[in-house]
């Protein structure tokens, strides 16, 4: 599958690092124990551990491992969604400790006696969150999936060739509605100059669906296999900062619901735009340049 490595993966990679620092935090955490008074008539209901304040190096520590987690957390959520009740009940609560954890409020009363059982108890909150992963990922074989957006397709409309950017020789392209509603629409209002590049990509789709059912895929170049997803992505399931009234962020979301529903492949943004690849490269979708010949 050349270089290219499916969503679980690069997600249970990034998940070991968060491991890594967040050990690396409790490291630098102490645990207090509430002393009660035992000649006192009071009876004090609460958490008997807590964490201490951090100091100022391990604050900067714990909030730029806050937001790498939450970052990781809202793609992990659009695979869980895939995994078995059984497994989600698993899944949702870790989820909640370890944010708890990482913020440092809530939850009071997970909190251990000692650093090194908060050590131990945090260890064994990822290993669930793998176990997810690991589920999924083998819920579907892995492969390559090349998603072109408008400009992909306008510039190289020969999606055969964009093997030499993906550097494999089999591989499934996927039309996404958004991209297909874009072609409609520069049909009438693209720049004069713009207009061929926009008729030649129109008639290549026009080609690909004529040769089968392209909903459910036809082969296009030998190894090659292309479809069109008729779906529109839905917003509700998706991160929180895409925007569904911008073209980009609909693409993109939709892009996440392809990966989503095969999260052991690895979906790849074709997109010769650089602020689309950018909004990619932060939902940790890898991303090429469609290649320049035409």
């Amino acid at each position: 599958m050349a270089e290219w490595r499916p969503f679980t993966a690069q997600l249970i990679e990034r998940l070991a690092l968060i491991e890594a620092e967040g050990l690396t935090l409790l490291d630098q955490s102490k645990i207090s124990t509430r002393q009660d008074d035992r000649y006192s008539n009071v009876v004090v209901i609460g958490p008997p551990h807590s964490f201490d304040d951090l100091g100022a190096a391990a604050t900067r520590v714990q909030m730029d491992l806050l937001s790498e987690y939450r970052k990781w957390e809202e793609l992990y959520v659009l695979l869980e969604r895939r995994v078995p009740p059984g497994l989600q009940r698993v899944s949702q609560p870790t989820r909640k400790l370890i944010t708890s954890w990482l913020e440092r409020t809530g939850e009071r009363w997970s909190v251990p006696a000692t650093i090194a059982e908060a050590k131990d108890a945090f260890r064994q909150a990822i290993d669930r969150l793998r176990t997810v992963l690991t589920f999924l990922a083998g819920t579907s074989p892995p492969k390559v999936i090349a998603a072109p957006d408008t400009n992909a397709l306008t510039d190289q409309p020969d999606v055969a060739s964009y093997r030499s950017v993906l550097g494999c020789d089999s591989f499934e392209v996927v039309l996404l509605p958004t991209i297909l509603g874009e072609l409609d629409e520069l049909k009438v209002r693209a720049r004069p100059e713009y207009q061929p590049r926009v008729k030649d990509a129109i008639r290549r789709l026009k080609g690909w669906e004529t040769q089968g059912d392209w909903l459910r895929g036809v082969t296009i170049d030998g190894t090659i296999s292309l479809r069109a997803e008729a779906r529109e992505p839905n917003f509700d399931e998706t991160v929180s900062w895409l925007d569904p009234t911008n073209n980009d962020d609909r693409f993109l979301a939709g892009v996440l619901e392809l990966q989503r529903s095969e999260p052991n492949s690895c979906v790849v943004v074709v997109s010769s735009d650089l602020n689309l690849r950018n909004k990619a490269a932060a939902l940790s979708l890898p991303r090429v340049v469609p290649p320049e010949d035409r």
